[in-house]
């Protein structure tokens, strides 16, 4: 039989419920799959194969006759309506022009158990009900019906949806009505409505929640980086454990991949979204309280506009750049998208230790796991498993939120956040501020930060990586950690809380000693000790990559470069026809840092840790710039070039002389054609040799360094309440404040410096 069962496949359905609509004999229901997805379900007895339903569908039918050239405004309903909203309001004004032509409003709300489905409304007292952004593929349920009858009736109908849904209402229908108005949304993509029932269902026992709101501008601002859930008793729970899920494409539905429906011309009459990024326009039109990107598509859409009453339209040209709701460019959905409905992977982040946080940890592990960087990834994953090899119990601390704090279009965090479930046997709950932290000292009888450049004032994780927050009685140890640079650009305010804080460690063993600031700014007794991803045993990133599926496929380069330019690409082109092999080309996991894009070889994926592992594994050759990607290259065993990167920290590249391998990193791209000293392959014996000796001096400290780790009950010490540290003011100014330390020892150490005392 030809039906939507076997003529449409499950990865371009948009699960918009046309077919279901349309058939006449009941054939069709629309039923949740194994990804929590609606997809139409045939009654083979009960169909009789009038190929209505093939018809119906969008992705079959799709056809868009709108302005390939919107017009475009900056838009704003009054404050009032502003406030209740997700970006503008300029759909409540939208909705209430329909119902005062007696009309008839269809959209998104909430059922009773919090999932989403489309209602229909002709009252504006009911209009609450379909603001804001619900970020779940809602039911259409019968709706289509019901508005081809109203709109048979002369009714006027406003249905408000995704574009892949107004797509299907319009295939559904068959026909244009003059008295149908469609907008769409700028949609991320359409989340799986079962993800979020198993989210809630996790969480929250069923009837204990009063509100759900995913654009909460009380308390989030003009976000859309967290869901508010208010329950029945008053408390109010602001979390990303289900939205940073949605942001990095996990949960979304297979026909969002480059989804045809948000491209220009858009299927609806208008468009509505947030206006991200006006600032870079014009910076007065951006309050911060939400501001409407409106596309105008048809002649139609430009008539109810024209009639709108709002605070704020200001026509604006749509940049070449702007691509929120993926307008010019489509969106690929994430790598970890399988495994995360096939693993069943924990939606809330915090859950796997609610329970053990009431238990004793011996250490908690500060680290930088979450970076968007393999060497983080990777060198906080070989402190952790170093610390347990020396049989302590861990917990990781989990990024709190008040960390690395970035506008939320550039999130994607889930390939870090992945591989962290996968590996690390616990990780603590989402802190997100540094009075919150404090509650470390409950169950933790230790601090170990360990995490590459950590100590880095460019990074800013002065909250995390000092141990401010740690108690007196606590153990807290820097191992292999790293300030990255020979130099400590800061303020002065800032160095002296950071001396005092560093002060305050019982034992710190550096990645590199720079003298300037180790002994004339922080005045450190510090060891050194090489990296953690070489004191790790090598067979520990052998199982890793062994537990990837990539197939690697005929020999290749493999190129790792952090800050990839021309004349990088160049070279790396020159060497693989040297020795006759494709490119493999492993692109910076930071979005921000893809500044370049090479034309000769590029990589359409970001791949998980295991799989830079296996490429690392199963390459012929590699050519570098970054720091541990030349590290791997020896824990491989693999013929390697290493392009100095001196923006990242030159001195960290001082190691690989004690090892004998300095003659294989190169200053500038260019060496490489001066010399083909690089073609001949590396005796590693001498290197594993050091290596061998220096991972073990390496544990060595470290198992002395906690020798000392208290195992009894936490004792209670005065703490003193926590505040950020103040900025910008002198230190003694700041002194007369109650500053954020919880330890008695940071004040007198810091009396010590300033008057010797």
């Amino acid at each position: 039989m030809k039906n939507v069962s076997n003529q449409v496949p499950y990865a371009i359905c948009c699960g918009c419920g046309a077919c279901a609509n349309t058939c006449s004999k009941g054939a069709i229901r629309m039923v949740e799959n194994r990804e929590g997805f609606l997809v139409p379900q045939v009654d083979e007895a009960l169909c009789v194969d009038c190929g209505l339903c093939l018809k119906a569908c969008p992705a079959l039918q799709d056809k868009r006759e709108n302005d390939h050239k919107p017009d475009c405004y900056a838009s704003q309903a009054p404050d009032n309506i502003r406030a209740i909203s997700s970006s503008g309001g300029v759909f409540t004004p939208l909705a209430e022009a329909i119902l005062n032509r007696g009309g008839f409003v269809c959209g998104a709300a909430f059922r009773n158990d919090w999932t989403v489905h489309h209602i229909i409304i002709d009252k504006k007292e009911d209009l609450d009900k379909l603001r804001r952004s619900k970020y779940v593929q809602s039911d259409t349920e019968d709706c289509f019906k019901r508005i081809k009858a109203l709109l048979r009736d002369g009714k006027w109908v406003l249905f408000s949806g995704t574009p892949c849904q107004v797509a299907g209402l319009y295939t559904y229908l068959g026909k244009e009505y003059d008295t149908l108005l469609t907008v769409d949304i700028f949609c991320h993509g359409a989340p799986s409505p079962g993800v979020w029932k198993r989210y809630l269902k996790e969480n929250y026992k069923p009837g204990t929640i009063a509100d759900v709101n995913f654009r909460d501008k009380k308390a989030i601002g003009w976000s859309c980086s967290h869901v508010a859930i208010t329950l029945k008793n008053g408390k109010k729970e602001v979390s990303d454990n289900y939205t940073k899920w949605f942001h990095s494409s996990v949960i979304l539905r297979p026909s969002c991949e480059d989804c045809k429906y948000s491209k220009i011309p858009r299927p609806a009459d208008i468009s509505l979204g947030d206006w991200w990024s006006i600032s870079k326009i014009d910076t007065k039109l951006n309050d911060g309280k939400g501001l409407s990107n409106v596309l105008l598509n048809s002649e139609k859409g430009k008539n109810i506009y024209a009639s709108l009453n709002l605070s704020k339209s200001q026509r604006i040209a749509l940049p070449d750049w702007y691509n929120n709701g993926h307008l010019r460019h489509g969106i690929k959905l994430n790598r970890e998208r399988d495994n995360f409905f096939r693993d069943n992977m924990p939606l809330n982040t915090d859950k796997r230790t609610k329970e053990s946080t009431l238990n004793q940890f011996d250490l908690c592990y500060v680290s930088i796991y979450y970076g968007r960087n393999y060497g983080s990834i990777l060198v906080s994953y070989a402190g952790y498993k170093i610390l347990q090899s020396l049989g302590f119990s861990v917990l990781a601390l989990n990024k709190p939120k008040c960390v690395w704090e970035r506008p939320i279009e550039e999130v994607d965090d889930v390939i870090q956040l992945a591989f962290a479930w996968r590996h690390y046997d616990h990780i603590s709950p989402m802190y997100p501020d540094l009075v919150s932290l404090g509650k470390l000292n409950e169950f933790c009888n230790g601090f170990v930060v360990g995490s590459d450049q950590i100590f880095s004032p460019h990074l800013h994780l002065d909250t995390i990586a000092y141990l401010q927050y740690a108690r007196t009685d606590k153990v807290k140890i820097a191992f292999g950690t790293s300030f990255g640079h020979e130099s400590y650009l800061s303020n002065a305010d800032r160095i002296y809380k950071n001396k005092a804080l560093l002060q305050r460690f019982d034992h710190i063993a550096l990645r590199e000693i720079p003298k300037n600031i180790v002994e004339n700014i922080f005045e450190l007794n510090a060891s050194q000790i090489i990296d953690p991803t070489l004191i790790l045993p090598k067979e520990e990133f052998h199982k890793l990559a062994n537990a990837s599926n990539l197939n690697t496929g005929e020999p290749y380069l493999l190129t790792y470069c952090l800050d990839m330019n021309s004349k990088k690409e160049n070279a790396i082109a020159y060497i693989a026809k040297q020795l006759n092999l494709r490119i493999v080309y492993i692109r910076n996991l930071q979005h921000m840092d893809r500044r370049y894009e090479p034309s000769l070889f590029h990589s359409e994926r970001d791949y998980t840790p295991e799989d830079f592992c296996k490429l690392y594994q199963n390459a012929s050759f590699v050519v570098t710039d970054s720091y541990h990607g030349s590290c791997f290259s020896i824990i491989f065993r693999r013929n390697f070039v290493s392009i100095i990167n001196t923006e990242r920290g030159k001195i960290r590249y001082e190691m690989f002389n004690d090892f004998g391998l300095l003659h294989r990193f190169y200053s500038s791209p260019e060496e490489v054609y001066n010399t083909k000293d690089w073609m001949e392959d590396i005796d590693f014996s001498q290197a594993e040799n050091i290596i061998a000796e220096k991972a073990n001096f390496a544990r060595e400290w470290l198992s002395n360094s906690l020798s000392s780790l208290r195992k009894q009950e936490p004792s209670h010490i005065e703490q003193t309440a926590c505040e950020d540290y103040p900025k910008k003011q002198g230190l003694r100014k700041a002194l007369s404040k109650r500053i954020a330390y919880p330890v008695r020892d940071f004040f007198r150490s810091l009396r010590k410096m300033i008057i010797g005392k």
